[in-house]
């Protein structure tokens, strides 16, 4: 009886150390956020800014290389400047998770391989790219593409694909890539392929053995037993790590503004410098990316739901 009470009260005190930790940091969240936002009112009352989205109509001053979308510096305002960035770093984030998926996969598969060439290789690929800073792997290739050769003559029209110092042209469809958004791309999708493919590895692993074997017994052939037997089941194992990979992806596209590459980073960054409304430009950044984020969740969400459904 006496071990059942005092159970029961170190359990009882335990839940008010619980309550007293969660009503201090409570606390500490509100006054730093009551600190923080009377920093910022005494500063930019000081600078004589006023706090909105009222310079969003008012005309940007930000040049645009390259805009998806129609843009008119000095004429459109800075909403349209933002929308640009915003599209560009989906664009980006888009592009990555494709290329980074699909390589990702080719190297968990070789890293199963029974060659030992194959998987060596593979694993050499992913310890030496992972170990390197992103950051100094984009560097590397910005610099790689403006060295290589200068495109001094127009192409013809059913040239497939040019690649020269001022990107990837692609005549026969009337597209060109800058070598900032190729940079970005090869870096973001060499990089994150190396996560993915430790990924697809665990995942084809998980599946239980007596599952491949029975598939044996049943006589399937091999592309059967993978698309029938090992990916149903590895896909839900892989899913989960994976959006973890692609929100990752989606956040380190921020990095382009270290190569050039205008996304909603780098337009926000110059709305800042010409506006003084850093708040506002800051607020927007979180809202893209966190918009960016959500909706590949819910897509990634539904798909899993969709799987277990069908399991079932």
């Amino acid at each position: 009886m006496s071990h059942a009470v005092a159970a029961r009260s170190s359990r009882e005190a335990s839940r008010q150390v619980d309550r007293l930790v969660a009503l201090l940091y409570a606390a500490c969240l509100i006054a730093a956020s009551v600190l923080a936002a009377v920093y910022i009112e005494n500063l930019y009352v000081r600078r004589g800014i006023q706090f909105g989205f009222r310079f969003l109509s008012e005309p940007a001053a930000i040049p645009i290389d390259h805009p998806p979308i129609a843009y008119y510096a000095y004429t459109d305002g800075y909403a349209r400047a933002l929308l640009v960035g915003a599209i560009n770093t989906l664009k980006v984030s888009l592009s990555g998770i494709v290329f980074a998926t699909l390589l990702g996969a080719a190297l968990g598969l070789a890293l199963l391989a029974r060659h030992p060439l194959v998987s060596l290789v593979a694993r050499i690929y992913i310890e030496a790219l992972r170990n390197v800073p992103i950051l100094l792997q984009l560097m590397i290739w910005y610099a790689l593409l403006l060295h290589l050769p200068a495109r001094d003559r127009p192409q013809a029209p059913e040239s497939t694909f040019v690649l020269s110092n001022r990107g990837l042209s692609v005549p026969m469809l009337g597209a060109e890539l800058s070598p900032e958004f190729c940079a970005l791309i090869l870096g973001l999708s060499a990089y994150f392929a190396c996560y993915i493919a430790e990924i697809v590895r665990s995942g084809v692993l998980g599946v239980p053995r007596g599952q491949v074997e029975a598939a044996h017994a049943l006589g399937l052939r091999p592309f059967h037993r993978a698309t029938r037997i090992i990916l149903p089941q590895a896909l839900r194992l892989i899913i989960p790590p994976l959006g973890n990979q692609y929100a990752n992806l989606v956040k380190t596209s921020s990095m382009a503004v270290a190569i050039g590459y205008q996304d909603i980073v780098s337009i926000a960054n110059a709305t800042m410098t010409q506006t003084g409304q850093a708040l506002e430009a800051i607020l927007l950044i979180m809202v893209v990316y966190l918009t960016i984020n959500s909706a590949i969740g819910i897509v990634l969400f539904l798909y899993e739901r969709s799987g277990s459904n069908r399991a079932r």
